[in-house]
C-alpha cells in the first residue's frame, strides 16, 4: 500500500486493530510498503502532515513501539486523516475521516493524554513594565526557530514615539534605542537582515540599521523616499526574494503600491469597511510570487506577479446569527504552507497552498457560537491559531478543538500578538503605574515537553 494522493509532505499509514497496529512512515508518495493482515477485509488509516519526517522526529519505514517522551506531540495533529476499507473484490478508495482514529494516535504517542495538548489552551501570565507610556506601533519577529518558523526567538517592538525594544523570553524586554519624535505608522522586517524598514506619519519611508543601535541615543533612521501627501502607509511588506529590497505598501485609503528604492508604482486598491474614509488597520502579507492585502473591508486583494485581482463578498452564502453580518478582512498569516485570514464575524478564511482560492475555514457550530469581532492580528501557538479581538478578547481555533469560546485577556482591543519562544506575547501594553505600561507573556499551562 502507498500513501493516498494529496498535498501532505509526509504520511503515516496504519493497518490492524489496537495492539496489533502496524505503522509505517512515508516521505515519498511513489513508494509502497507491505502490510500483513489475517482477514480479507482490512481497514487502513492515513495521517498526512504539512511537515517533513525529520521535523516530526521520524524516518521513513516501519514505526516501532515508543516509550514515554519519545515522540513529538505534533504527530497527534495531522493536517489530513483518511480511511480506506480494503476489499479484494473492490477498487480501493480513500475517504476523509472527521477525526484521526484514537488507537492510531495512541500507538504513535503513547503518553499523549498526559503530555500533549488536546483541548483549548489555558495560560499563566507573566508581566513586565515597559519604560514608556507610548502605544505600540509594530511587533515583528526578529529571529525564528529553525525547527518551527511559527515561533520567534526574539521580536522587535516599536512604539509610537519612535523608540525600539527587543522582546525575548518571559519578562525580557531590552531597550535598543531612544524615541525619535517621529510617529512610525508600520514596519517590515525579514529575519536575518540588518535593515528594519519603517514608514512614518510624516510620509517618509526608510530603514533603521539594527547593527548601529545605541540604547542611549535616538533610533537612527535613513530616509529612502518621501511618499505623496495623504498616503499614510498602514502596512508594509517585503517582497519575497527581491534584490534590491522591494516594498509593498498599503495606505489608509486602501491604495496598494510597490516601492523599489525611491521609485513608487501604484498597483491598485482594496475596499475599506463600508462607511470608512480611512483605516489604521489591515494587512499586507508577502508570499512567494505575490502578496495578499486587506483593509478591513469585504475584499481581499491578491497580487500574483504584477497582476492584482480582488475577491469580494466574503460572507456571501454563510450563516449569520448576529445582528450585523460582516465579512470584513482584518488580518492574515502564513502557517503550514497555507494563508489564513481573520475576518469579522466569520472568523477564519483560508487559501490552501497560497493559491487564489479563498474559502471559509469552517461553517460549523463552533464558528456560529463564537463569532469573532475585529480579529486585528493572528499568530500560531502549538498548532492553534490565536486572534486578538475587540473588547480585550482572545480568539482560538485548531483542527482538533474547532473554535474555542473567546476569553478576556485585556481591558481593551488586542492588536499585537506573537509566539515568542513558545509563549503568547501580548504587545499592546495595559496601563499600570504611570508613566509605564505592562506587556505580557501568556505561558501555556501544558507546553508539550517532558519534565526532567
Amino acid at each position: 500500500m502507498a500513501p493516498p494522493p494529496g498535498p501532505a509532505l509526509s504520511w503515516v499509514l496504519a493497518v490492524g486493530q489496537d495492539e496489533r497496529l502496524q505503522l509505517t512512515a512515508f516521505d515519498d508518495p511513489q513508494i509502497a510498503a507491505k502490510f500483513l493482515s489475517n482477514t480479507a477485509r482490512t481497514r487502513f488509516y492515513a495521517l498526512g502532515y504539512n511537515s517533513e519526517l525529520p521535523s516530526l522526529g521520524l524516518t521513513a519505514g516501519p514505526i516501532e513501539p515508543a516509550i514515554a517522551c519519545e515522540r513529538r506531540c505534533e504527530l497527534t495533529r495531522p493536517a489530513y486523516h483518511l480511511v480506506l476499507e480494503w476489499d479484494p473484490v473492490q477498487d480501493p478508495v480513500w475517504t476523509e475521516a472527521s477525526t484521526p482514529d484514537p488507537a492510531v494516535l495512541d500507538a504513535l504517542v503513547p503518553d499523549r493524554h498526559e503530555r500533549c495538548l488536546e483541548g483549548c489552551i489555558t495560560f499563566t501570565e507573566t508581566n513586565a513594565n515597559l519604560p514608556s507610556s507610548a502605544e505600540t506601533s509594530y511587533l515583528l519577529a526578529e529571529a525564528l526557530d529553525p525547527q518551527d518558523p511559527s515561533i520567534a526567538t526574539s521580536a522587535l517592538l516599536g512604539l509610537k514615539d519612535g523608540s525600539l525594544f527587543r522582546v525575548g523570553d518571559k519578562g525580557e524586554v531590552e531597550r535598543l534605542c531612544q524615541p525619535t519624535g517621529a510617529l512610525p505608522s508600520c514596519a517590515a522586517y525579514e529575519p536575518g537582515r540588518r535593515e528594519l524598514w519603517v514608514a512614518r506619519a510624516d510620509s517618509t519611508l526608510g530603514w533603521i540599521d539594527l547593527e548601529a543601535l545605541d540604547r542611549e541615543r535616538p533610533c537612527p533612521f535613513t530616509r529612502t523616499t518621501t511618499l505623496p501627501t495623504g498616503a499614510l502607509v498602514i502596512r508594509l511588506a517585503l517582497a519575497r526574494g527581491a534584490t534590491p529590497p522591494e516594498l509593498l505598501t498599503l495606505s489608509s485609503t486602501g491604495a496598494i503600491a510597490r516601492l523599489t528604492g525611491s521609485a513608487r508604482r501604484s498597483i491598485g486598491s482594496v475596499a475599506l469597511r463600508e462607511g470608512d474614509m480611512g483605516t489604521p488597520y489591515g494587512f499586507a502579507l508577502a508570499v512567494p510570487g505575490g502578496a495578499y492585502f486587506g483593509a478591513g473591508g469585504d475584499q481581499i486583494a491578491i497580487l500574483q506577479g504584477n497582476q492584482l485581482s480582488v475577491r469580494s463578498k466574503l460572507a456571501q452564502g454563510l450563516t449569520c446569527v448576529v445582528s450585523s453580518c460582516r465579512g470584513n478582512a482584518d488580518s492574515a498569516i502564513i502557517y503550514g504552507g497555507d494563508v489564513y485570514f481573520g475576518v469579522d464575524t466569520f472568523n477564519l478564511y483560508v487559501s490552501r497552498g497560497g493559491t487564489a482560492a479563498i474559502d471559509a475555514l469552517s461553517e460549523g457550530a463552533g464558528r456560529v457560537q463564537a463569532p469573532w469581532e475585529d480579529p486585528k492580528t493572528l499568530t500560531v501557538l502549538q498548532g492553534h491559531i490565536f486572534a486578538g479581538l475587540s473588547r480585550g478578547l482572545l480568539g482560538e481555533w485548531s483542527e482538533r478543538t474547532d473554535y474555542c469560546q473567546p476569553r478576556k485577556i485585556a481591558t481593551s482591543g488586542v492588536l499585537w500578538l506573537l509566539n515568542i519562544r513558545g509563549n503568547l506575547f501580548v504587545g499592546d501594553g495595559d496601563q499600570t503605574t504611570l508613566p509605564d505600561r505592562a506587556v505580557r507573556w501568556l505561558e501555556p499551562d501544558r507546553k508539550e515537553v517532558c519534565a526532567k
